[in-house]
């Protein structure tokens, strides 16, 4: 026990157990005449709920008092047991398999001490007190540590659960019963160094947080107050076109609470289909496009969510690709045409225009039938997130005077200029029945 001043004498402690008479005793000062502690043995054949109440007076005669809970069991290997403790937050379930032989469990109920400027991590005050008592600080505290209790806020007391690793066999359940809070972003954690560990966001039909032990823990329901922070590396420049149809993305996605979800880490590209990021256990992503980008205006958003559901996206990342003309494909349908025929071009650019597209038709004489334009592009989306242009340019099966052409096989000649090079040109042949 801690006390926040100096006291007139040892405090008193006292210690209810099951139906056992009331222990009392005078607790033992420890080095700075403020922390004090006590032993004392009790048997733990039943699963019984305990009490500890210290009460002691300071130099000016005013008393006070500090109170705690606690549970000892004894569980037998190969039987079915559970454990409540005392205020039946934390209930533990133990199957046959759960032992290797007989073993003492132990429920202590902790307050959980927030940061300051001397405790730099959230831990339970007792292991604090003790550290400070002693002179001593945590030990290895790193720049993660900090940010991970940065990111935290306690919601439930911690409650240390104690058995001899050694006894268990294949780990016995816990469910821990959530605060009633309609607060997002809680979780179940478990005390590792000077760190929270993630256990479970999910909660079973009563409400409560689920897990599976196989050794002592200090576990606790922590509020994850910050969601994922999306940095694009500092290399990167969009200002200039990018010369690449799958370009690469790099940058780091920060999370220091509960860790990322990576069931929930994708990529859009133009409000499209969500797209798989790559990323490390340094929070380091890559992301390429899984189909290559057209020309022209593009718009990237990282989407990145943490493990108690806090979501967060990049500010949209506008970029530009710029690229030599690739013609995917050149057709004609419907063949044989009746009312309508139909030039199709598919391209990476939605910069073609009259000017740079050329349609002339011909009979199989070799003679000029007619010209034709009109040329619109239209954007196809695939579902893998890429996508194309296609621009139909439609042919009203007329020549040059406006007479309807003949039955017969026609001949289509068609070239197309790279907006960004006029000099490069595609040429391609290709026939056009018609049949009335």
């Amino acid at each position: 026990a801690s006390t926040s001043e100096k006291l007139a004498a040892a405090p008193t402690l006292y210690v209810k157990h099951g139906s056992a008479s009331t222990i009392n005793m005078t607790m033992q000062v420890h080095s700075n005449q403020q922390l004090f502690m006590a032993g004392v043995s009790l048997r733990s054949s039943k699963a019984l709920n305990g009490s500890l109440t210290v009460v002691g007076e300071d130099l000016s005669g005013n008393q006070g008092r500090g109170e705690g809970t606690f549970t000892i069991a004894e569980i037998g290997a190969s039987i079915r047991a559970q454990i409540l403790s005392a205020d039946q937050v934390v209930e533990l379930a133990f199957a046959e398999n759960s032992l290797k032989e007989d073993a003492v469990v132990k429920i202590l109920k902790h307050r959980l001490s927030q940061p300051d400027a001397y405790n730099q991590t959230i831990a339970p005050a007792m292991q604090q007190e003790m550290k400070a008592a002693a002179g001593l600080r945590s030990a290895k505290i790193s720049g993660n540590d900090i940010q991970n209790s940065s990111e935290l806020t306690p919601i439930s007391e911690g409650y240390e659960i104690s058995i001899d690793k050694e006894k268990v066999a294949e780990g016995f359940g816990l469910a821990f019963k959530a605060p009633a809070t309609s607060t997002a972003g809680l979780g179940l954690f478990n005390q590792s160094g000077n760190s929270w560990k993630f256990v479970t966001a999910a909660t079973n039909g009563d409400g409560a947080f689920t897990a599976r032990l196989t050794s002592s823990q200090i576990m606790a329901v922590m509020h994850d107050m910050a969601a994922p922070r999306i940095n694009m590396a500092a290399d990167l420049d969009f200002s200039e076109p990018l010369r690449n149809s799958r370009p690469e993305f790099r940058g780091q996605i920060e999370e220091y609470g509960a860790g990322l979800d990576p069931e929930n880490i994708f990529a859009t590209i133009d409000g499209g289909t969500a797209q798989p990021v790559s990323v490390d256990s340094a929070g380091n992503f890559i992301f390429k496009p899984l189909s290559p980008l057209t020309n022209g205006d593009h718009e990237l958003v990282i989407n990145a969510a943490d493990r108690t559901g806090n979501r967060s996206q990049s500010a949209a990342i506008r970029f530009q690709v710029a690229l030599p003309l690739q013609i995917g494909q050149i057709m004609q349908y419907p063949n044989p045409a009746r009312n309508r025929g139909f030039i199709r071009i598919s391209a990476n650019s939605k910069d073609l225009t009259d000017d740079l597209v050329t349609i002339k038709i011909y009979d199989t004489a070799g003679h000029k039938v007619t010209s034709l334009g009109g040329v619109r592009a239209v954007q196809e989306n695939f579902a893998a997130g890429g996508s194309r242009y296609l621009y139909d340019i439609a042919w009203d099966l007329r020549n040059e005077a406006g007479k309807a052409v003949a039955n017969g096989v026609y001949i289509a000649r068609i070239e197309v200029r790279d907006p960004l090079n006029p000099t490069q040109k595609v040429k391609k042949t290709c026939k056009l029945a018609v049949l009335r």
